[in-house]
């Protein structure tokens, strides 16, 4: 989780926005992941490796609904 919010820091995010859209994606990873693999043994790395697919996923739901913030 630390990892993903310096990451969002470094995007230019400030510190809030950066904590809550990081916690908001870790759990959606955890999800996505369990959904797949089921939450029994789940390592961190397994969750940074899906990262992508969550982010994807909420700039493909923003672009459908025309918000441009995460384009």
């Amino acid at each position: 989780l630390c990892g993903i919010v310096g990451a969002m820091l470094a995007a230019g995010l400030d510190s809030f926005d950066a904590a809550v859209l990081s916690a908001f994606l870790h759990a959606k990873a955890g999800l996505f992941l369990g959904e797949k693999t089921g939450t029994d043994g789940l390592l961190a790395s397994q969750i940074a490796d899906e990262l992508p697919y969550c982010i994807n996923a909420l700039r493909k739901k923003f672009q459908r609904t025309g918000f441009e913030g995460m384009s």
